[in-house]
């Protein structure tokens, strides 16, 4: 897992929210696996454009710790779907899991990735499960890991209102 802090910077972070606020089309998830809201993006959508170069530079710096990433591997590339989401006070993605499953709908998912929006002072954290490790909500800081059980996660309750956007590389045959 690569923890990047201050290359996603505040001014991308605000914009991102307003893009969230000022959407029509959310979608809301209130189950036993998560209580949250969701707008989806198309990657190549300008209001992404300097999100997209940003999170650019932090893969370039992952491939470059993890050569074999791209070494006998399928090709693969950014998912042209990211999400933008919201977690109210008391909300959370509760269920421990995985983002590649190798169900027909998520088996294509090689990495994945999530920025926080803003600082959370009280939960929020990304939790992972053999990591044993808490990723503490800090503006502009983004997370990219493989997207399989080998990083199986979850979201702990927040106490205040939290954005993040999230997405993954996935294999392109």
């Amino acid at each position: 897992m690569f923890i990047y802090e201050d290359t996603i910077k505040k001014e991308i972070c605000n914009d991102l929210i307003n893009c969230y606020e000022n959407a029509k089309d959310k979608t809301i998830h209130n189950d036993k696996y998560k209580k949250m809201s969701e707008i989806y993006f198309h990657f190549e959508d300008k209001k992404l454009t300097n999100y997209a170069l940003a999170l650019h530079s932090i893969l370039q710096k992952y491939v470059k710790k993890f050569k074999y990433l791209n070494i006998g591997q399928e090709p693969w590339g950014i998912h042209p779907i990211l999400k933008i989401q919201k977690y109210k006070p008391g909300e959370s993605y509760f269920s421990w899991h995985a983002e590649s499953t190798g169900f027909e709908k998520n088996n294509e998912r090689v990495l994945a990735f999530s920025t926080y929006l803003n600082n959370i002072k009280d939960g929020g954290e990304t939790e992972f499960f053999y990591q044993k490790q808490k990723i503490k909500p800090k503006i502009g800081k983004t997370i990219l890991f493989p997207a399989f059980w080998t990083h199986t996660h979850r979201g702990i309750v927040t106490q205040e209102t939290k954005y993040i956007v999230t997405g993954w590389y996935t294999y392109v045959h």
